[in-house]
């Protein structure tokens, strides 16, 4: 049986929202560049585990 939270997760509005996003990352990417991208996320969410590590520019150490 599915809670409350697990049915709000599953919505078309949730959905729709995730698509914008994802949306709206790859638009910054496209205009940006993907280094500039990243290092904007990671100022607006310093929690994120935003990692570049597949990305295609990644710094190899």
């Amino acid at each position: 049986m599915k809670n409350d939270k697990d049915q709000a997760a599953e919505s078309p509005a949730d959905e729709g929202g995730l698509v914008l996003i994802a949306r709206l990352l790859c638009l910054l990417v496209t205009f940006l560049g993907e280094a500039l991208t990243l290092s904007l996320l990671r100022v607006a969410w310093p929690g994120a585990a935003l990692d570049d590590y597949h990305s295609e520019h990644a710094r190899k150490a």
